[in-house]
């Protein structure tokens, strides 16, 4: 979905054929080696197959996170408004999350140990949301704030394009 996203932009992105021809890569290095040892060239060829896959990976899942926290903080914009939803704020608060978590598996992210504690301090443990019968935004404001430094962290440790971030 994020790859359909950007296709109109000036760096569209694909990390689905990234990913696909890595692995079909890599299923041939393997399958040309049936009944050898593998060579040196042939380990360090799949290594790198590996690796390309594992970044297109990281990075489409990256980019759902920032789908998602561009889609918290639209819906946050709307509280204390007819067309706010909690629903919807818990709907796509917990796919941020979810999907954020799934981001320290990778031994070789260019997303540091801190990077990754700093974007989870940035979108908590549950979404800020107005209290009941307030009219006060502050808290939500500082919060979408918050979020925008989570995704800003994502787009430089993962050198996502900017218009494409914008827009996911």
């Amino acid at each position: 979905k994020r790859d359909r996203g950007t296709a109109d932009n000036a760096n569209p992105t694909d990390y689905t054929k990234m990913a696909m021809e890595a692995f079909l890569a890599g299923r041939k290095i393997i399958s040309d080696s049936v009944g050898s040892a593998f060579t040196e060239d042939q380990t360090s060829a799949l290594a790198e197959q590996r690796d390309i896959a594992v970044d297109a990976w990281e990075k489409a899942i990256a980019a759902t996170v920032i789908h998602y926290i561009n889609d918290v903080s639209a819906d946050l914009d709307k509280s204390g408004t007819d067309e706010y939803s909690f629903e919807d704020v818990a709907k796509h608060w917990s796919e941020m999350k979810g999907f954020a978590l799934g981001l320290q598996f990778n031994p070789h992210s260019p997303i540091t140990d801190a990077q990754f504690a700093e974007i989870h301090s940035y979108m908590g443990q549950k979404p800020v949301t107005m209290a009941f019968g307030s009219s006060d935004k502050t808290d939500v404001t500082a919060y979408i704030a918050d979020l925008e430094m989570a995704r800003d962290l994502l787009q430089t440790a993962l050198s996502f394009d900017a218009t494409n971030v914008a827009n996911w």
